[in-house]
């Protein structure tokens, strides 16, 4: 939860996503960002964005959650935090991201963090040397997973539910993974089960045809299925689409429900949500282009708007 309470901008970061950076601070390497023609790992841009906003004097905490959006004395939004203090604010940014989905699997829970994991790091790819893996889901996070794991990898088994990848991932992606002879395209398949012993050892593919199913070898399953908003300490307040992503400008302009736009004498401007003031960004909102330039354009943007709140 991100907090603008003054023109000199005063920034509080609460406490998830989980990670500084959100899914985009897990990313292997980020090669559709402007300005580095070679790519850049999450980790690295996460880091570099931290340090710019302390230069600015922003004040980032992370030591607690933000559990829910309520209304605060004199017309300001009050933010409550999990360990009963709260924070009060003339403007908000929700730019809460969103969480990795769970695999549907047997056992997956036993292996949880112990064999499957829900992001690829950068030294997943030097610890799963000579070893077969997989990597589950058909977005560009996953072809990114792919890509770096098959450079230490032995194998690397790319499993995806639908029939094929063109519809679903970027074409420049779709080629690298192509190209590398030990990545291999799983179509109409998915990881029914995880087992080991004390580590995680098999997993069990069942093809979504005929519901026959194999068991191979693996060391690593890497779930990269897609997220859910992460919206727990808004959804009371703010206006969600049937998907649970925050509606902005002209989608809280038509909220016909308990959380509609109040008569303020003018239109929510286009980040802005139901709750004058408040404003969304980045993967939580409706309508998001869920890529790393898009999440920036928008708190850009959303400070702008916050500015000419606070200066009305």
């Amino acid at each position: 939860m991100t907090i603008q309470d003054s023109p000199a901008t005063q920034i509080r970061a609460e406490g998830f996503p989980d990670l500084a950076g959100g899914q985009a601070g897990t990313s292997t390497r980020i090669e559709n960002y402007v300005g580095f023609p070679t790519g850049i790992s999450g980790t690295e841009l996460t880091r570099k964005a931290t340090l710019q906003a302390r230069r600015f004097d922003a004040v980032l905490s992370s030591f607690h959650s933000a559990v829910e959006l309520a209304r605060g004395p004199e017309g300001l939004v009050r933010v409550d935090l999990d360990d009963g203090q709260h924070a009060l604010a003339r403007t908000v940014v929700v730019a809460t991201g969103a969480h990795w989905r769970t695999l549907a699997a047997d056992n997956v829970e036993r292996f949880t963090d112990a064999g499957v994991y829900h992001a690829v790091m950068p030294t997943d790819a030097e610890r799963c040397r000579d070893e077969d893996v997989i990597v589950v889901g058909g977005g560009n996070s996953a072809g990114q997973a792919a890509v770096h794991l098959s450079r230490a990898a032995r194998s690397v088994r790319l499993i995806i539910r639908g029939e094929r990848l063109a519809a679903t991932m970027s074409h420049y992606l779709l080629e690298r993974i192509e190209s590398r002879p030990n990545i291999e395209i799983i179509t109409e398949t998915e990881v029914s089960a995880v087992h080991g012993n004390g580590r995680l050892e098999h997993a069990d593919l069942r093809n979504g045809t005929d519901g026959n199913s194999e068991r191979i070898a693996v060391s690593a399953v890497f779930v990269m299925i897609g997220a859910d908003p992460c919206t727990d300490a808004v959804r009371m307040m703010l206006d969600l689409d049937e998907a649970g992503y925050i509606t902005c400008g002209a989608g809280a302009a038509a909220c016909e429900g308990p959380n509609r736009w109040p008569s303020t004498g003018r239109q929510p401007h286009l980040l802005e949500t139901v709750w004058p003031g408040v404003f969304a960004a980045g993967d939580v909102r409706a309508g998001a282009t869920k890529r790393v330039a898009g999440a920036v354009g928008d708190g850009a943007l959303a400070v702008r708007f916050a500015h000419q709140v606070l200066e009305a």
